[in-house]
């Protein structure tokens, strides 16, 4: 969805995504690890958002929204997987995977 403001239009809304594979940890979750070393804090250089894309069933090259996280992860109760609660932001990247802001 998107919101008129005096700065044009800007995404909004939030989106719940459940059955999150248990093999990815807390911090990984958050945006709080790297591959080369762990973080207790997103460092300055490395930008972290996620990226929800479509499946593929539309338009040859999907749509790709981005979306920060609301809250915490959470592991949902009497399940092992995870759930996420995320929020549109804007600078969605084209449908080739590349950034709007060039």
């Amino acid at each position: 969805m998107l919101q008129m403001l005096s700065a044009g239009m800007v995404p909004e809304g939030s989106v719940r995504i459940e059955k999150i594979s248990p093999s990815y940890t807390f911090d990984q979750l958050r945006g709080l690890w790297r591959p080369e070393k762990h973080e207790d804090a997103i460092p300055e250089d490395t930008p972290f958002y996620y990226e929800v894309v479509e499946d593929g069933r539309g338009d040859p090259l999907p749509v790709r929204h981005r979306f920060r996280l609301l809250g915490l992860p959470a592991r949902r109760a009497g399940k092992l997987d995870w759930t996420v609660t995320l929020q549109r932001v804007s600078g969605d990247n084209d449908r080739a995977g590349d950034s709007t802001y060039g």
